[in-house]
């Protein structure tokens, strides 16, 4: 899958393997997401997405 990923303080976007949940995880798909423009500064593990849960594992709520 296609997903932007930081790394070295620099974002890009790369190919990188499927997620697969654990056992008790949710895997979700984002649908979409936003963010201000007076918010270009690293975001740090906010809500800033719309998630649709896409798959659940053996003991996930």
């Amino acid at each position: 899958m296609r997903a932007a990923v930081m790394r070295d303080w620099s974002l890009r976007v790369d190919d990188i393997p499927d997620p697969v949940p654990g056992g008790g995880q949710v895997l979700t798909r984002v649908l979409a997401c936003g963010i201000c423009g007076s918010d270009l500064h690293m975001l740090v593990h906010g809500e800033e997405s719309r998630r649709l849960n896409e798959e659940l594992s053996d003991g996930a709520g």
